[in-house]
C-alpha cells in the first residue's frame, strides 16, 4: 500500500529500531506515523516533515518571487520576468537574453515548460502552452551547464545527483518509436517500487508534444550518430539517468544550496542547480543559477542511482525526524 519513498522510509524507521504506523490504522499510501522511542507519534507525507510550514512550502511553489527573493540576498538566479501574454516586453527580454525557457510559474515536473525558445514565433507559442496551466507566465534566461539536485536536510546537504536527459541516437534506419523500444529493453528500465535505477520511457500525448518542439515525430528517423535530447534534465522520470556526484561536489557550491533552503525555512529540501561543474567553485561571472527549491523531494533516486554510490537519505531522514539531536545539529 504504501508508496516506494514511504516504504524506504518505513524500512529505515526499523532498522534504526523505531516503529511506525498508518494514521487511523486505515492503509495510506501517502501518510505514515514514525513513533519515537516514548512512541510520541509524528505524520509525515513522503519527505514532507511534520516541521515543514505550509506558508513557505507553497511560497517555493511561486518560481518568480522566490526566485526574485533568491537574487535580493545574493544567491545565483538566472534573470527572470513574467507575463500572463505575448507582449513587446516579453519580445524584449528574449532579444536580450537570446534564448530563453518559458514555464507555467506554479507548476512542477517540466509540465508546460518549452526551452531553448530563440525567436518571436516560438516565443508565442511556447507562452500559450503554458498559460493553459492557469496564472502567469514565467520567462527565464536559459542556463547552459549541468544540472544537479542537491538534497538539503535539516539545514545540511546530505547528497548531490548528476541528472543527465534522456538522448536518443540514431543509426540512420530506426524510427524514434523504434529506438524507445530498444531503450526500453535494458534491465536497469523499471518502476521505483522494483528499485530500478532508470525508468520506463512512455511513448504518451506528452512525449508527442516534446518531440513536435524539437523538430520531430515517433516516425521520424535520426542519422547514424545523430543525437536528440527529448526528455528534461530535471525530470528523471522520463527517462534520464542520475549519477551520484555527492563526493565530489565543492563544499562552497554546497554552502549555497543550504542557503537557499535556510532562506525559505524548507528543512527538506531538493535545491536544483544548473553550473558548469559542481567540483568547481561558482563564481559570479560563471552564469551558474539555483533554478528552484523544492519541499518534499525525491530521496529515492540518491537511494538508488543509475551510477555511483547508493546514499542512506531514508535513514537519515528518519533520524531527523525522531532524533532531537539530530534536529538540532544545524
Amino acid at each position: 500500500m504504501l508508496n516506494p519513498t514511504l516504504e524506504e522510509i518505513a524500512l529505515a524507521a526499523e532498522r534504526l529500531g523505531y516503529a511506525w504506523s498508518y494514521p487511523g490504522g486505515v492503509p495510506s499510501a501517502e501518510f505514515i506515523y514514525l513513533h519515537d522511542r516514548s512512541d510520541k507519534k509524528y505524520l509525515v507525507n513522503k519527505t514532507k516533515s511534520p516541521f515543514l510550514s505550509s506558508v513557505h512550502a507553497k511560497l517555493v511553489t511561486d518560481k518568480f518571487l522566490s526566485g526574485q527573493m533568491m537574487a535580493a540576498v545574493g544567491l545565483p538566479v538566472a534573470p527572470k520576468m513574467i507575463c500572463t501574454e505575448f507582449s513587446d516586453a516579453a519580445v524584449t527580454f528574449l532579444r536580450v537574453h537570446r534564448e530563453v525557457i518559458v514555464k507555467p510559474n506554479r507548476m512542477d515536473r517540466g509540465i508546460g515548460v518549452t526551452d531553448r525558445v530563440s525567436d518571436s514565433e516560438k516565443l508565442k507559442t511556447a507562452l500559450m502552452n503554458a498559460s493553459q496551466y492557469g496564472g502567469s507566465v514565467v520567462l527565464e534566461k536559459q542556463v547552459k551547464g549541468r544540472e544537479y539536485r542537491v538534497l538539503v536536510i535539516n539545514g545540511k546537504a546530505l547528497a548531490v545527483l548528476e541528472r543527465a536527459p534522456l538522448i536518443l541516437l540514431g543509426d540512420g534506419q530506426s524510427t524514434v518509436r523504434d529506438l524507445i523500444a530498444k531503450l526500453n529493453q535494458d534491465s536497469k528500465r523499471g518502476y521505483a517500487k522494483d528499485k530500478k535505477s532508470l525508468r520506463p520511457i512512455i511513448v504518451n500525448e506528452d512525449l508527442e508534444v516534446r518531440l513536435q518542439s524539437i523538430g520531430l515525430s515517433l516516425a521520424s528517423i535520426l542519422e547514424k550518430a545523430q543525437s536528440k535530447q527529448i526528455s528534461f534534465s530535471n525530470h528523471l522520470d522520463s527517462g534520464g539517468a542520475a549519477y551520484d556526484c555527492t563526493d565530489v561536489a565543492c563544499p562552497k557550491n554546497l554552502k549555497i544550496c543550504e542557503e537557499a533552503a535556510k532562506l525559505f525555512s524548507i528543512d527538506v529540501a531538493g535545491i536544483d542547480l544548473i553550473c558548469k561543474d559542481i567540483s568547481q567553485t561558482i563564481t559570479p561571472t560563471d552564469g551558474a543559477a539555483i533554478l528552484e527549491v523544492n519541499p518534499g523531494p525525491d530521496i529515492l533516486w540518491h537511494m538508488f542511482p543509475t551510477y555511483g554510490d547508493r546514499r542512506p537519505i531514508a535513514d537519515e531522514f528518519v533520524k531527523y525526524i525522531l532524533e532531537p539531536n539530530a534536529r538540532c545539529a544545524s
